[in-house]
């Protein structure tokens, strides 16, 4: 059995009762509060009042737990910081906050002490099936031959391929087979993402459509797939869905800003069945192959492609390394069937990766530091570049 160190855990019951002092033991201030994160169940930061030896006349400031050390004996914690870090770190007005703080201004708290935020601290993969969290990216290999279920529960089908279109990183719409309506046994039809919903405690799939919907559904046509653009237009207005070209937000995913004023069938998508995607050989910016692609990420909530995942050889016996890769690294050559990254290798070993045990299920939060790995923000925040 685990022995707990009661020496780490700090008494909460007189939280803003506790004393702030330096290495040598003078005065500092008083802590006024604990602000905990309920996602995660941690302290987000202590609001601490300074006054004591530094002269910072009745001063708030949000103070990152790692910068302070817990004295148990004492009662009291230690920090030792300059006084010049104190001076340029954000204030808080006691009389407006909590209010005026958000997660910009938590980030801008944790870089003036030189701390790393929690938020971002490792990619939280988690097991398939683990709940506590909301889940709204899933494996598209995980998603690719699951079964459908209605409302009721009962089992209407199930997924049979997944088309995306790596032009703007949306994955259009899901190849469902239709198994258990009879009649409809064998057809396969075009269903937009957004009619799918994946539950953030569950691995059930599910899918609002009553059967007579299904019946009149557009087929899906793997022979035409790339020829026949108009299909896709059909396929969102059949099931009452704008084209998702029409969203001037996916014009941003590969940093462009500017919009097409042509007619939404205009605009031509570069589609893909995933099938055909998964298991291509992927090279970095100097033609080295790195590994092959393994897997793809989808957004349900955005519709996006979160990332793609690069699988490459360990040394030996240690088995295969997975990275996850944003969409802005990646080109793809259908005449090669081949995938090229902007990035050098050095990046990629640089960058996040994890155990292939960890798919399929994760949330935005662990995406933030493989973004940030690769000099980009998050598809969800406006895309830009952050490195030169």
């Amino acid at each position: 059995m685990a022995v707990m160190d009661v020496k780490q855990l700090i008494p909460a019951s007189k939280m803003d009762m506790y004393d702030v002092v330096n290495p040598k033991g003078e005065d500092l201030g008083q802590v006024q509060n604990f602000m905990v994160d309920p996602d995660t169940g941690r302290v987000a930061f202590i609001v601490v009042a300074f006054g004591g030896v530094l002269g910072l006349t009745d001063k708030w400031i949000a103070i990152p737990m790692e910068v302070l050390d817990w004295d148990y004996d004492a009662r009291h914690f230690i920090m030792d910081v300059p006084r010049s870090t104190l001076e340029r770190a954000p204030g808080l007005d006691k009389n407006k906050w909590p209010e005026e703080f958000n997660l910009d201004w938590m980030e801008s708290v944790y870089a003036c002490f030189g701390c790393e935020p929690y938020w971002t601290r490792g990619a939280r993969w988690v097991l398939r099936g683990a709940g506590g969290m909301e889940t709204l990216i899933v494996s598209a290999a995980w998603l690719k031959g699951h079964h459908i279920k209605n409302q009721a529960g009962d089992d209407i089908g199930m997924i049979d391929d997944l088309i995306i279109d790596l032009q703007t990183g949306y994955m259009t719409f899901a190849v469902a087979n239709l198994t258990a309506y009879e009649g409809l046994k064998g057809r396969k039809v075009a269903i937009p993402i957004e009619a799918f919903m994946v539950g953030a405690n569950s691995d059930a799939v599910t899918m609002s459509m009553e059967r007579e919907k299904l019946e009149s559904a557009p087929v899906y046509d793997s022979e035409h797939l790339r020829g026949d653009y108009a299909s896709v237009g059909t396929v969102y207005a059949y099931y009452g869905y704008s084209p998702y070209w029409d969203n001037r937000k996916i014009w941003r995913r590969r940093g462009t800003t500017t919009y097409s004023t042509e007619p939404a069938m205009a605009y031509r998508p570069d589609l893909y069945s995933v099938s055909d995607l998964i298991g291509d050989p992927v090279r970095d910016s100097m033609g080295k192959d790195l590994g092959k692609m393994d897997d793809l990420m989808i957004d349900l909530q955005s519709g996006y492609l979160a990332s793609a995942i690069l699988a490459r050889a360990g040394a030996a016996g240690t088995g295969d390394k997975y990275y996850p890769l944003p969409l802005e690294v990646l080109s793809f050559d259908p005449a090669k069937k081949m995938f090229y990254l902007s990035v050098d290798q050095a990046t990629v070993d640089e960058a996040p990766a994890f155990e292939k045990d960890r798919l399929p299920k994760i949330d935005r939060q662990g995406l933030v530091d493989v973004y940030a790995a690769y000099g980009y923000t998050p598809y969800w925040k406006e895309s830009k570049v952050l490195k030169a």
